[in-house]
């Protein structure tokens, strides 16, 4: 996966960034995958039983891009594979370099 695809995942928003994600809970290892279309894939040890899934998103995703987990929020998809997720409190730039790290570290 390279850095341009990935970016296509994010989105600005009003006060923050807009990030299009497909989970795959129950996975092995945690971590960025690849794309599924224009969505970052993100394996999740976590299963999709009550929050566990999506807390680990949040939690991968505060971890990636330095935003607390009470900046984000689910915009679609809560209890979908498919989701829609806001960052607030950061930009486009900072969240594509954020991004450009992840995809770097995972190869």
């Amino acid at each position: 996966m390279d850095v341009e695809s990935a970016a296509s995942a994010l989105s600005e928003c009003e006060g923050g960034v807009r990030v299009t994600i497909r989970v795959k809970p129950r996975a092995r290892r945690q971590g960025l995958c690849g794309m599924r279309g224009r969505a970052l894939e993100i394996a999740l040890t976590a299963p999709p039983v009550d929050g566990a899934a999506n807390s680990a998103l949040f939690s991968w995703l505060s971890e990636t891009f330095g935003v607390s987990r009470s900046r984000l929020s689910i915009v679609s998809g809560p209890t979908s594979r498919e989701k829609c997720v806001e960052l607030h409190g950061i930009s486009l730039a900072s969240a594509e370099r954020a991004l450009a790290v992840a995809v770097k570290g995972d190869r």
